[in-house]
Parts: structure tokens; sequence; C-alpha cells
């Protein structure tokens, strides 16, 4: 997968998460104070990339480039551990850097996964 479409991906579910996380924030209506709902939206992050890609074995962003989470030795889809390794990865400080050495992210590398285009 290029570069250029991990980064079209990665913007996608940013926006994605981003409209959730206003919608939180509307309905919020001082419910929560500012320091907690900083964290709830931090574990919502992660929560969406899990929720996603465990049971869809996409993210909206994949859905719409035509992608999916496969398991490495399989082309099949990861199982429970894979993926929640996969998101736990996305919490390494820099990982995007892994990008530029192997084309592949380091989430990719620790869960044994990588993106597959779906078949047509």
């Amino acid at each position: 997968m290029s570069l250029k479409n991990r980064i079209l991906n990665f913007f996608i579910d940013t926006v994605v998460f981003f409209l959730i996380a206003v919608i939180i924030l509307i309905l919020n209506n001082d419910f929560f104070s500012t320091d907690l709902i900083k964290q709830i939206l931090m574990v919502l992050y992660f929560v969406n990339y899990f929720l996603f890609e465990h049971f869809l074995g996409i993210t909206p962003g994949k859905y719409l480039t035509g992608y999916r989470v496969a398991d490495s030795d399989s082309d099949g889809k990861p199982n429970f551990w894979q993926v929640l390794v996969r998101t736990l990865g996305r919490i390494i400080p820099l990982y995007f850097l892994s990008y530029f050495i192997t084309g592949k992210g380091l989430h990719d590398h620790i869960s044994n996964t990588y993106l597959i285009q779906n078949k047509k």
C-alpha cells in the first residue's frame, strides 16, 4: 500500500473521529469536566480503531480507499489479539516513522498484519 493511501486513510479516519468528538462535545452540555472529556476522547480514539478493525476489518478510510486489515500469514481476517496489538501499537510515539523505513507501519509489524486491497 502506498504512503499516499495510508495518509488518505488516516485523514479520513481522523475526520470521522473529529465529527464524533464534536457530537460528544455538543452533547456534553457541561456534564463532564474538560479534563475528563479529553481522557474520554483519547480512549475513544483507540476504541474506534479497535472496533472498526475487529468487527469489520476496515475503518471508514480503508473502506473509501478499498483496503482492509489482513493477517500477514493467511491474508484472512486478523484475530482479536492481532487487532488489539495493532491498535495499541498506535500509542507508540513516532510509530509512523517506520513507514519511511519499511513502507509498513510499526503497528503492522508488531501485530503481524498488513493492509490488503479488497477484491472487487
